[in-house]
């Protein structure tokens, strides 16, 4: 039966189409744009473990030195804002050309997110500073609970712990209709605190010579002149079924590699 009422009712579904089809296009291009941010923002995470952990193998102990915020801000650009198929080569930098970026990290119209490699800053401690000595927040003292436990004791320093951060600062869309990403101002930052004034050396030795010059932990020197007393009776008594102790050592408490594992 038709009517008055059915006329006005005309082209209604068209005209709720149209509006859903609107919502759902503007859905369709943000949902990877987002995907595309927390991609970033993963790698700049991985990025701060990487600058973070760097502090304990390359620092200024033992006579070496920090390696400079430019020079981790050209090697973490190579290695986490690149391609994954990059090869890393020491002293190489990325250019802001497509060879050297990710060709994921694009807008819906293929412009890069990350468009200068400059945007991605390396920085130290809490206050950012571009100078990796100041990367420290002060540690506590053990002193008061146990003096001999003190780091000095066994050559350590008490810097307290290392913070690296990394900064990317991304573009924004240059399209009206996508506010606010349009001026976003996006910038991602990721922190990684760690403590490289640690037991993190370059040989199983060196761990026992921090433990043997400390003293007052481990007299190490008082108890190797009465070893040779106490290990001839033992042997004299045990046939050789049991081993003498051998104090003032700790060269049997080497984590040692199995020989198959070094292959």
């Amino acid at each position: 039966m038709n009517g008055p009422h059915v006329s006005r009712q005309n082209g209604q579904a068209l005209a709720e189409f149209i509006v859903v089809l609107l919502a759902l296009g503007v859905l369709l291009v943000l949902f990877p744009l987002i995907g595309k941010y927390q991609d970033i923002s993963h790698q700049a995470q991985m990025a701060s473990r990487y600058v973070a952990w760097q502090s304990t193998v390359r620092n200024d102990a033992d006579g070496g030195s920090f390696a400079s915020a430019d020079e981790m801000a050209r090697d973490v650009r190579k290695r986490f804002f690149g391609p994954t198929t990059s090869r890393i080569f020491t002293g190489d930098a990325a250019s802001d050309t497509p060879r050297d970026r990710n060709p994921m990290w694009t807008d819906h119209k293929g412009r890069p997110l990350l468009q200068d490699f400059g945007d991605v800053k390396v920085s130290f401690g809490a206050a950012g500073s571009t100078d990796p000595t100041a990367g420290f927040n002060g540690g506590g003292s053990l002193s008061g609970v146990y003096p001999t436990l003190s780091p000095g004791t066994f050559g350590l320093s008490n810097r307290g712990i290392f913070r690296g951060t990394v900064e990317v600062r991304l573009a924004n869309l240059d399209v009206a209709w996508l506010a606010p990403f349009d001026n976003l101002n996006l910038s991602i930052t990721r922190h990684t605190s760690i403590m490289p004034d640690s037991w993190a050396v370059a040989s199983a030795e060196r761990v026992e010579s921090r433990v043997t010059d400390s003293q007052a932990n481990f007299p190490s020197t008082p108890l190797k002149a009465p070893a040779l007393i106490v290990t001839l009776p033992v042997m004299a008594l045990e046939d050789n079924r049991i081993k003498p102790p051998e104090l003032g050592k700790v060269d049997f408490w080497r984590d040692t590699v199995p020989a198959d594992r070094l292959k």
